[in-house]
Formats: structure tokens, sequence, C-alpha cells
């Protein structure tokens, strides 16, 4: 996926980009549904300095293993503890195997999202984002019309 955005500012290896929200990340949950600009940290392999108008390129094979670990893998967690709880429960104990399914597919859940966290808290700065070009001479604005000279927004 491409998208055209602003440089803001630029910190080594890092730049921080402004892309319109609707037209990049709708959907991702990270930003509100309100805010029409949002700042995102890119890898600047380009060198280039705050206020180039960029094009910015996301890594396709990164996203969707992003996708399936933060949307598919806690729910297959959740369905294989639920499973495995029935099965104990009915092999093994008098416990209603329904609580007990319930309460591993909870757990499992749980599991899914710390991996989850946990994964987050160890991706890079930029990453899986790529500063791909330079334009020259480009007025960048969103769908909206709304250029991306507006204010910072707020996190």
């Amino acid at each position: 996926m491409k998208t055209r955005a602003k440089v803001i500012r630029s910190e080594g290896d890092i730049a921080w980009v402004r892309v319109c929200h609707g037209e990049y990340c709708a959907g991702c949950g990270l930003h509100s549904a309100e805010e029409k600009l949002i700042d995102v940290a890119v890898r600047n392999l380009l060198k280039v300095n705050p206020g180039d108008r960029v094009e910015v390129t996301s890594d396709e094979g990164r996203m969707v293993r992003t996708m399936f670990l933060v949307f598919w893998l806690p729910l297959v967690l959740a369905a294989s503890f639920a499973w495995l709880g029935f099965e104990v429960a009915v092999k093994l104990t008098s416990t209603d195997p329904k609580l007990v399914s319930a309460a591993l597919a909870l757990f499992g859940l749980i599991v899914g999202l710390f991996v989850v966290y946990r994964v987050g808290k160890r991706t890079e700065a930029g990453a899986g984002l790529t500063i791909s070009r330079v334009l020259l001479d480009e007025e960048i604005t969103c769908s909206a019309g709304l250029p991306l000279e507006g204010s910072p927004p707020t996190q």
C-alpha cells in the first residue's frame, strides 16, 4: 500500500510523517475516527528532511502477518483452549464440560492478547513502513481537501 505524506520531523533512521487518517489506516483502531491527520513513524532510508513531501510504502507481507496476529491468533487460541477444555472435562472430570470449556476459552483469549501485547512492545518504530521516494513540487491534500499542513494531532 502506498500513500503520500509530509515529513514532520526526522530522527536518524526514523522520520515522522503526517498522513490522512481515512486514506492510510482507517479502521486500525489506534486513532480516533474523528482525527483527519495523524503522525506515523516510518523508516527514513532516503534521509529526508522536515517539510519534504514523500511517498510511504508499507510492507504487504508484514501487514498480513500483523492482521493474523492481532485478529486471528487470539480467536484461534480461544477456540483451541475451549475445545481442549471440553475434551478434558468430558473424559477426566465430572464437572460441567461447558463451564470448563468457557473458562479455558477465556484463558486462551487472554494468552492471545498477551502475545499481541508482547510483540507490539518488541516492534521497533517505523517497522513495515518505508519512505519510497521524495515527491517534488506536489501539493498533497487529503481526500476531504485538507492540506497536510494542519496542526499536529493530539495523542
